[in-house]
């Protein structure tokens, strides 16, 4: 049963219950006092009645008269000319019945003149008040009944008008309660719909409930926990996505220079070359091999990057420039290098990776096929010192600034291998970086070039500006 349904069966069942003894009370009461003001009614007539039949025995005692059973059935039957009850008896001594107007079997004899006692005989419903008269010489009671069949009857209609109004009042109820009971019940068909579709992978459902109360309350909290997982999702599967193109990247990177130097050293064991041909088999085995140890130190310096904390400490900028220069020198195939004077600036740094960052940005520079050469800068700003490398070469597409530093990551795969690249340049100087406290800032124009930057913290108390 749904929680809408069980909310409108509990407050129509709550409903019929307080409406029904609300109505049995309501009933109760009108009855009790329509017996009461009957009550008054009819004792005000017995008492005329007991009154009349006194006065007949006073009289006669007055007069000397014997009071017998003539004289008090002569006197009843006076009385019963103008009574205003529905019947009348006479009681003497033992019970005895003196006079009675009543064709059926009389009440009995009722001796507590201070109560009443209701008699049916069984469609009828009678009051019967009884009060002893005064007589020096017998006992004599005087009992009256009255008919109040209409009171009951009464009491039975307006039981009847009431289960009518009842059943009405719950069937317009229940459709009512029925609608407010769908409507208050949204909150809850929303979030449990909403679970639904997260449990079926669908996470991007959200309840987004205005209703000023607790349910948006939860709706907001459900929402938030809603977001929270799909974003966790995205990062799991962004994260998966990133390893198998990772493994996929170095499988293929490992199978090409391993199956290049199987298949010449194969050769070479198996056949006779001339030595011109050895050479170059044997040159080719020696470059794929040394693109496999280049690789391999790529992966474990990017392993001891994530692990291991540097410290930074004081190094000249000069230092760093002259030394790069000299170890770039091998890589740069006639393309200009220009580095600006540094002399005077003292950045935090570890020398050494700061000297690997910076050649593997120049190195990535050469692979562009600048037009124009590459140029390494340096600048001074409030928040340190910002070093730039740019170059005038092909560019990187807009779309593919967001993945570029990620390992194995090739935005030209073809180009890239053919200059001895791996995809891993970019993903090391991102580390770097990352371990100084910085991070790369990447501009690319598609055949204009390329500048990345980063900025290190300056020595405290230089005023040195830009050379």
């Amino acid at each position: 049963m749904k929680f809408a349904q069980k909310l409108s069966v509990a407050m129509i069942f709550l409903l019929a219950v307080l409406f029904s003894i609300g109505g049995y009370f309501m009933v109760r009461q009108n009855f009790h006092e329509g017996l009461e003001v009957s009550l008054d009614q009819n004792e005000a007539r017995h008492m005329l009645e007991c009154y009349a039949v006194q006065s007949d025995i006073l009289t006669a005692l007055a007069s000397g008269e014997i009071i017998d059973d003539s004289m008090l059935s002569k006197s009843f039957s006076q009385l019963s000319e103008n009574q205003h009850a529905s019947g009348t008896t006479l009681y003497g001594s033992d019970d005895a019945i003196i006079a009675t107007n009543i064709k059926s079997q009389p009440s009995p004899k009722i001796t507590d003149t201070n109560s009443y006692v209701i008699a049916s005989d069984g469609s009828t419903q009678y009051m019967v008040l009884s009060t002893q008269l005064t007589s020096p010489t017998r006992s004599v009671w005087l009992q009256s009944t009255y008919d109040i069949t209409p009171l009951y009857q009464m009491r039975t209609a307006q039981l009847l008008r009431f289960w009518q109004i009842e059943l009405l009042t719950l069937l317009c109820g229940a459709f009512v309660i029925w609608r407010l009971s769908k409507r208050l019940a949204q909150p809850v068909t929303a979030l449990s719909k909403a679970s639904e579709s997260i449990a079926k992978g669908d996470y991007t459902v959200r309840t987004a409930i205005k209703t000023g109360d607790e349910f948006e309350n939860v709706s907001q909290s459900f929402d938030f926990m809603a977001q929270s997982v799909e974003e966790k999702v995205e990062e799991l599967n962004t994260s998966l996505q990133q390893r198998n193109d990772f493994m996929g990247a170095f499988s293929h990177e490992l199978k090409t220079p391993m199956t290049a130097i199987i298949g010449y050293a194969d050769t070479m064991r198996s056949m006779q070359f001339d030595p011109q041909r050895q050479r170059e088999a044997s040159q080719y085995i020696f470059t794929e091999a040394k693109r496999i140890e280049d690789l391999s130190q790529k992966l474990l310096s990017l392993m001891g990057i994530s692990k291991e904390a540097i410290t930074l400490k004081p190094v000249q900028l000069q230092s760093v420039f002259s030394c790069v220069a000299n170890s770039a020198s091998a890589i740069l195939n006639d393309v200009p290098l220009k580095m600006q004077t540094a002399q005077g600036v003292t950045v935090l740094a570890d020398f050494d990776l700061l000297c690997d960052l910076i050649y593997n940005l120049i190195h990535n520079s050469v692979k562009a096929n600048p037009k124009n050469g590459i140029l390494c800068t340096w600048q001074r700003t409030d928040n340190g010192v910002i070093i730039t490398v740019a170059d005038t070469g092909c560019g990187i597409p807009p779309d593919k600034l967001s993945r570029i530093i990620e390992p194995f990551y090739m935005v030209d795969k073809s180009r890239a291998r053919a200059g001895g690249g791996s995809g891993m340049g970019l993903a090391l100087c991102d580390k770097i970086a990352r371990a100084h406290g910085t991070q790369l800032t990447i501009k690319s124009t598609v055949d204009k070039g390329t500048s990345v930057s980063f900025t290190l913290k300056a020595q405290e108390g230089q005023n040195e500006k830009k050379s």
